[in-house]
């Protein structure tokens, strides 16, 4: 059994003062405009102790089970990156204005004056990790605070 990682840190958050939160999540079972208002919610829930941590998935039989289309791992990848930009935009806490809204338009994501409000409690925004290797690891370079290069031994 693997329970639903955003609900079940919503039930962990009253229960704990300390613990950082944080979960690998396949980036093709979620919008990131979502995934940000969702991720910003929590970091006020649990004063500023969430990571935010996203893969472009491996896994077929589970996206084909949940009726999510498994695309090419190059373009997995590419998804990815656009997400991993949408998601540094919307919880930048380092913009002026909190009410910035953002457009964003992609190959794979279109974003019409979408905002983020409030902004995550973290400075300058919540930390996001990428899972995988290969060419994610540009995308970790590029725009992540962390890599799990996901070694289970």
């Amino acid at each position: 059994m693997m329970l639903e990682c955003w609900t079940m840190f919503s039930s962990i958050v009253p229960l704990t003062t300390k613990i950082r939160l944080g979960a690998i999540l396949v980036n093709l079972y979620r919008n990131p405009a979502i995934v940000a208002k969702i991720a910003s919610t929590l970091d006020h829930i649990s004063n500023g102790r969430l990571d935010i941590g996203l893969s472009a998935g491996w896994y077929q039989r589970e996206a084909e089970a949940y009726g999510v289309a498994f695309t090419t791992a190059h373009i997995r990848v590419e998804m990815l990156e656009e997400s991993v930009i949408v998601l540094r935009q919307m919880l930048s806490t380092e913009n002026k204005n909190n009410n910035d809204k953002i457009s964003f338009k992609g190959r794979y994501c279109n974003l019409s004056n979408v905002e983020c409000n409030p902004k995550p409690i973290q400075k300058p925004g919540i930390p996001i990790w990428i899972g995988g290797g290969g060419k994610k690891t540009q995308i970790v370079a590029a725009y992540a605070d962390g890599w799990n290069y996901g070694l289970y031994l």
